[in-house]
């Protein structure tokens, strides 16, 4: 399976267009968008950004700077909400949970860390894809001055059980890829409103024992403005 993950669209008029062109380009099974559709509203945004998509399966989730009143606007799109659900795609289990921890701004869309653990530990399972808006303590977290951002309770769900692969964004600074000692990946795609995205191959690994839950073999590919140029 092919993923093309979006994430801090931030209202931008040129991110419709670089997804597009990301899509025809790399014509992947399944678009993920991880948040931040606009800031702050207007909802009449984020209704035109997905009703403009191409026909392709979508999972979309808000992000702290988006009204909690876009949950609406997810379910009535054509995109599949997936904050706090999860969706099986070509037997690959995605988990998703939009807004974000909470943070000095008072954002639109923020939750305590309990309800991140809390709402992740009734969905989540062994192995499954993790998409967040906002990043897991301690990896693609730090803003400038060296000061660590990301949510203490999704850390705790990480350890707990241990997912292939966790998407998030939120923190512009800090797009790239991370794997940690666990050998779990952690891909934040960067703005697509400024350009980035990123491509995500996914392959099940079929020779584990009965007793090992399903693994993946994950192939990123970083997009930016020059592929768009492409």
């Amino acid at each position: 399976m092919r993923v093309l993950a979006i994430v801090d669209i931030h209202k931008s008029e040129n991110a419709l267009d670089t997804t597009i062109h990301y899509l025809n380009t790399h014509k992947p099974d399944l678009l993920l968008i991880a948040g931040d559709i606009t800031t702050f509203g207007p909802l009449e945004f984020a209704e035109t950004f997905l009703d403009n998509l191409p026909d392709i399966k979508t999972l979309a989730l808000p992000g702290n700077c988006d009204p909690r009143e876009i949950l609406g606007v997810l379910d009535n799109s054509k995109a599949q909400n997936l904050h706090g659900r999860k969706e099986v795609i070509q037997g690959i289990t995605f988990v998703g949970l939009g807004g974000s921890n909470q943070t000095p701004f008072n954002t639109p869309f923020e939750l305590t860390e309990d309800e991140i653990f809390q709402t992740l530990d009734n969905i989540m399972e062994p192995g499954a894809v993790l998409v967040l808006h906002f990043p897991v303590m301690g990896h693609l977290d730090e803003v400038p001055g060296g000061i660590h951002t990301g949510s203490t309770g999704a850390h705790k769900i990480v350890e707990k059980y241990k997912p292939g692969l966790v998407i998030s964004g939120h923190i512009h600074e800090t797009t790239g890829t991370k794997t940690d000692e666990k050998g779990i990946i952690y891909l934040n795609p960067g703005p697509i409103g400024e350009g980035y995205g990123a491509l995500v191959d996914i392959e099940k690994i079929e020779d584990v024992s009965a007793q090992e839950q399903v693994r993946y073999n994950f192939k990123i590919q970083l997009l930016s403005p020059k592929d768009k140029m492409k």
